[in-house]
């Protein structure tokens, strides 16, 4: 066969670590990454490099879960699959973009810095039991 030179705009993924409110993964449902059990699970050896397809635009349409599905019932079947563009490649533009942007972290501490002082006048009040002065006429 003659050999075909391909370029591929990606990123090598890594595993992940899950914290301890992540469920485990289990066949087919994944809830954080674990490249050496998702490439085993698709008949892969255990050290194969997991990529992010990077693109300039999405693909039209983008996949859905209905589509896998039928991709993946084609292939069981032995059918072709349905015309459709796998892996759903990432933006360029969202590379390096957070799902928690870095000002809401201002509004976020804001709002955790307000109950803990309210917390604490709280439990000032309960610990000294300070009566409350009442003015009388």
């Amino acid at each position: 066969e003659k050999a075909h030179n391909v370029k591929l705009d990606c990123i090598i993924r890594g595993s992940e670590s899950p914290s301890s409110f992540v469920p485990d993964n289990t066949e087919g449902s994944w809830f954080w990454v674990d490249v050496p059990h998702i490439a085993m699970s698709c008949g892969l050896p255990a050290d194969t490099v997991l990529l992010d397809v990077l693109s300039d635009q999405l693909p039209t349409p983008p996949p859905t879960p209905a589509s896998i599905t039928a991709a993946k019932l084609a292939q069981r079947s032995g059918e072709p699959p349905p015309a459709q563009t796998f892996p759903a490649a990432r933006l360029k533009a969202e590379v390096n973009t957070f799902s928690v942007m870095p000002e809401d972290h201002l509004g976020y501490a804001a709002v955790w810095y307000t109950l803990a002082v309210c917390l604490f006048g709280i439990y000032y009040r309960l610990v000294t039991k300070r009566p409350i002065k009442r003015a009388i006429k």
